[in-house]
């Protein structure tokens, strides 16, 4: 998903925690658009800190 923007991304993570919060077959679609919002937000990082940080906890996700 890196060509879609940060907004678009929260968008998406929205309407996957929606579905999720409705029915637990969405769950795994949540949990992905976890990561892909860490990573969105990585991206759009200024600093180098700020990236690594974000960086870490879309790893995180992926680790559980």
């Amino acid at each position: 998903m890196s060509d879609i923007s940060l907004d678009r991304v929260q968008h998406l993570h929205l309407v996957a925690a929606e579905l999720a919060s409705r029915d637990t077959a969405f769950l795994p679609i949540f949990e992905r658009m976890e990561v892909e919002l860490a990573e969105a937000q990585a991206r759009a990082a200024s600093d180098p800190i700020s990236q690594a940080r974000l960086r870490l906890e879309a790893t995180r996700f992926t680790n559980a």
